[in-house]
């Protein structure tokens, strides 16, 4: 029996949460070999899906109001100072792991903890530069931190890329983020798109993530005015609200809805089951300036969307190739647009797209075959 302890940075319904719990429940009902328990760093709530599957530790929330405690967090980072993680801050320390495995650039510094005491690391990034330059500003201190780590996980190239940049020298391995294969009920996909005020016959248009500048929800607005005027029965429809830093971006995209006149632009707010809204989409559209492989893809993809995205962004053009949708230049608006034009004109050219994407995601970044891959690796650097 190995005993694996998975440290996660938050349990909010985020994609590397979402993946980690995803991977936590295949671990319980494939494999009696694994006794894994997870450190949360802040609860939210996953918590309770992941005490199905784990036992769960949370670190005591500071006592302070969390505005202050961020601050101070970020003030520390500007300073260049670290924080003197103690076994109180960990609990249960156990040393009798036989593998410690951080999920997300967030969770790096606490990997240094149990380095120290003597027991074998993993880092699971799905992260790129400015996430990581957000938690390590401080010039050199991401790859001096990264010494702590025996082996780094990746979802994507763009991802290794990514951190070699900062110097980086530590062995990746490649597992694709994976996602279940959609499957909605129609009836309670009718009722949302009824809900929204999407007439039945409309081509839509679907994005989905935190409102923001990194997510590109600006951009979704800018595409969905280059094609407001010349397609009348077109609908654009982004799932999603705003986090609990970016309320001054969620508004300011509601003002500019108004403001450019985008009454078939859809913003939801967040949701908790996004299935219903995605089988009411046509398409895809990944607007993110920068996002490494994010699950709303492949859960779009899943239920046979096709997927516009920018090169250069992240790991996305690596499942899109060159059968499952496009990526045009970065920030491009024009480009973007003209893909789902094309898409809109060619309907049978767009149900082949969406096929294409199904059949990678049911292949290659299906829940069984990642973890599979996944818990193969973690069972080798455990022994």
């Amino acid at each position: 029996m190995k005993r694996i302890l998975f440290i996660g940075h938050e349990a909010e319904r985020t994609g590397a949460p979402i993946v980690l719990l995803h991977l936590l429940r295949w671990l319980k009902e494939n494999h009696t070999g694994i006794e894994a328990e997870v450190l949360l760093l802040r609860d939210g709530e996953l918590r309770e899906a992941y005490e199905r599957v784990a036992s769960v530790y949370i670190v005591p929330k500071s006592v302070l109001p969390e505005i202050v405690t961020r601050g101070l967090q970020f003030l520390r980072r500007k300073l260049g100072l670290r924080k003197r993680l103690s076994i109180p801050d960990l609990v249960p320390f156990r040393k009798d792991y036989d593998l410690v495995v951080g999920n997300t650039v967030g969770s790096l510094e606490h990997l240094v903890f149990f380095k120290k005491r003597g027991l074998r690391t993993v880092s699971w990034i799905h992260e790129m530069r400015s996430v990581i330059t957000s938690f390590f500003p401080e010039p050199g201190r991401f790859a001096e931190v990264s010494k702590s780590v025996d082996r780094f996980v990746v979802p994507s190239l763009a991802v290794e890329t990514a951190i070699r940049e900062f110097g980086v020298t530590t062995r990746c391995e490649f597992v694709p983020e994976f996602s279940e294969v959609g499957i909605v009920d129609e009836k309670a996909s009718a009722v949302v798109r009824r809900a929204l005020g999407i007439p039945d016959n409309a081509f839509v248009v679907g994005g989905c993530g935190t409102v923001s500048s990194r997510k590109g929800t600006d951009l979704f607005l800018a595409v969905a005015a280059n094609l407001n005027e010349s397609i009348n029965d077109i609908y654009f429809l982004w799932v999603g609200g705003p986090s609990r830093y970016s309320a001054a971006e969620f508004d300011h995209s509601l003002n500019e809805i108004e403001r450019l006149g985008l009454a078939r632009v859809i913003i939801t707010g967040t949701q908790k089951e996004t299935g219903s809204y995605f089988a009411n989409m046509d398409i895809f559209a990944l607007t993110s300036r920068e996002d490494p492989f994010p699950l709303v893809c492949l859960e779009a993809a899943s239920l046979s969307k096709p997927v516009i995205c920018f090169a250069g962004a992240g790991g996305i053009p690596e499942f899109v190739g060159d059968d499952a949708g496009g990526a045009v230049p970065m920030e491009d608006v024009d480009a973007f647009a003209d893909q789902i034009m094309m898409y809109y004109l060619d309907r049978d050219r767009l149900h082949l797209a969406g096929l294409a994407a199904h059949r990678k995601v049911s292949n290659e970044f299906s829940i069984d075959s990642s973890c599979r891959k996944l818990t193969d690796l973690l069972l080798d650097l455990s022994n």
